[in-house]
């Protein structure tokens, strides 16, 4: 199991939103340190509810999301997946997924993107898979990394891949004092 890096607390120069900061904005290290965390978990299988870096590992698209992110400091802790059932975007039209992001847990760590804003490195995406948001990715410039079920551990252009409208950004993990939104 990896150990997450210590918390990155700074302020940093970006959007700011009633949520806080964007996590990412105008830090080219930390979508850099994002990237380079992504591109360790090469090689690693899909298991279902499973943060085992390594081809004899495993891991699934939201735990790997939430590893990645702890990996780099940008969370406290890996984040829980929520519960879910494997074919459920196949038979639901009801996302768990986005419903679990709409919460206030959840929520005081990411932000709903409008989406007449532009791409930030770190954006969580949601390839389109079943008949809901039920698929979690990272987008870093034209890429997406996620972990495809059965294959594992996958890198794709954006162009190579249909997403649903629906996004979400990291927020700074501390409020930012003195600041008006």
């Amino acid at each position: 199991m990896m150990r997450p890096k210590e918390h990155h607390p700074e302020l940093v120069e970006g959007s700011i939103h009633a949520g806080g900061r964007d996590f990412f904005a105008g830090r080219n290290d930390r979508a850099a340190a994002l990237q380079a965390a992504c591109l360790a978990w090469r090689d690693t299988p899909f298991r279902e509810r499973s943060c085992v870096r390594g081809p004899g590992g495993g891991v699934d698209c939201v735990t790997f999301v939430g590893a990645v992110f702890a990996e780099i400091g940008a969370v406290p802790i890996a984040i829980a997946a929520p519960p879910y059932a494997l074919n459920h975007a196949a038979h639901s039209a009801e996302s768990v997924l986005r419903a679990w992001l709409e919460e206030p847990a959840a929520r005081a760590h990411v932000r709903r993107v409008e989406e007449d804003e532009p791409h930030l490195d770190g954006d969580l995406v949601f390839p389109v898979v079943g008949r809901t948001e039920h698929h979690l990715a990272i987008r870093i410039g034209a890429t997406l990394y996620h972990i495809a079920r059965p294959s594992g551990w996958c890198a794709l252009q954006v162009s190579q891949v249909k997403l649903h409208r629906s996004r979400y950004r990291l927020l700074c993990p501390e409020p930012v004092e003195g600041l008006r939104t």
